[in-house]
């Protein structure tokens, strides 16, 4: 009920690509991570989020800066 009240519901998570290595049958791929946290405003499957201001379509960088110039952003496109 309290996520239908609030205006954001941001989910933070570490940063993570895929790796492919071997060649044929033997190819695997695997998740890497270098610790970087994001700062994801979408939802998607594996998490709820949301926001009630377009902050782009790429999760933002987990830093209090980094969402106040995409919500200022959003704010001056309207």
């Amino acid at each position: 009920m309290i996520r239908e009240w609030v205006d954001f519901n941001l989910f933070a998570n570490y940063e993570v690509s895929t790796r492919t290595s071997g060649q044929g049958f033997k190819e695997t791929t695997r998740g890497v991570s270098y610790g970087k946290r994001k700062l994801f405003h979408k939802y998607a499957a594996a998490f709820d989020a949301k926001s009630r201001v377009d902050l782009g379509n790429l999760p933002l960088d987990l830093e209090w800066s980094a969402f106040m110039t995409a919500f200022k952003e959003s704010l001056k496109s309207k």
